[in-house]
Order: structure tokens, then C-alpha cells, then sequence
């Protein structure tokens, strides 16, 4: 063996021991690091992916909520033309409050969704997936009684 192959061992050992460090305190340092970078690496993981779904949800009560705008639309601009049968005007007009009080639902709830946090994520998803799935079954049976 080569007298430096002793020697770098020996030397590396004397200055841990001169930093005031063991080498296993060393290691015990850098492992706990390391458990630490992947704890903190697994969390930022399960912070996008939350975050992912949130976004997600929120792009799809957007969307649902501008199809029911169009809807409510294309129904006023039927009552401002006039609607001569008063049973028709009054289905329209109903229709009009209907769609209106579930695009305040879906205001109300848009923002809430958008704000979650890590602390309320989960109470805020079942929500939200309640709302939407309410709402797409109201719309998708109004649809139904105009084909």
C-alpha cells in the first residue's frame, strides 16, 4: 500500500476530531439532511399536485358556469324580442331565475375553491364536487325538457 493511502484517512479523521466532529456525528448530520431534503421535496410533490387539482376544478366551474351564462343569455334575448304566450314567457322568465341563482352559487363558490389551502382542501373538494355535480344535473335535465 502507498504511504498517501494511509495517510488521507488519518489526516481526515484528526480534523474532524480537531472541528470537535466524530465522523459518525457527521454522517448522522448529512443523513438527517438529506431526510429532510426529501421530506420537504415529497411535501412540495403534494403541494402541486393539490394545487393541480385545484386549478383543475376551478377551470371546470369556470366552464360550467359560462355555459349556463350563454344558456341565460340566449333565454333573454328570446323574452327582449317578446314572447306573445304568456305560459311561454313565464317558463322563460322562470328558467332565467334559475339559471341565474346557480351561476351565483357557482360565484360563490369559485372563489372559495380558488383560495383553498392545504387546511381546508379537503372539505373544500367535496364541496365543490357536490356543487358541480348538482348543477351539471340541473342543466343537463333543463336541456333535456327543451329537446
Amino acid at each position: 500500500m502507498k504511504l498517501h493511502s494511509l495517510l488521507i484517512p488519518a489526516l481526515a479523521a484528526s480534523m474532524f476530531t480537531a472541528c470537535g466532529y466524530e465522523p459518525g456525528d457527521t454522517t448522522e448530520k448529512v443523513t438527517d439532511e438529506m431526510r429532510d431534503a426529501r421530506r420537504e421535496m415529497a411535501e412540495a410533490d403534494d403541494a402541486r399536485a393539490w394545487m393541480k387539482e385545484r386549478d383543475a376544478a376551478v377551470n371546470d366551474l369556470s366552464s360550467l358556469r359560462q355555459r349556463l351564462v350563454d344558456r341565460r343569455t340566449r333565454i333573454q334575448e328570446k323574452l327582449d324580442k317578446g314572447v306573445d304566450k304568456a305560459d311561454k314567457r313565464a317558463e322563460f322568465q322562470g328558467q332565467v331565475a334559475e339559471l341565474d341563482a346557480n351561476i351565483a352559487r357557482l360565484d360563490r363558490e369559485i372563489p372559495r375553491l380558488a383560495n383553498a389551502t392545504t387546511n381546508d382542501w379537503d372539505q373544500v373538494r367535496r364541496d365543490t364536487r357536490s356543487l358541480r355535480d348538482s348543477t351539471t344535473n340541473w342543466f343537463d335535465r333543463q336541456l333535456e325538457k327543451l329537446d
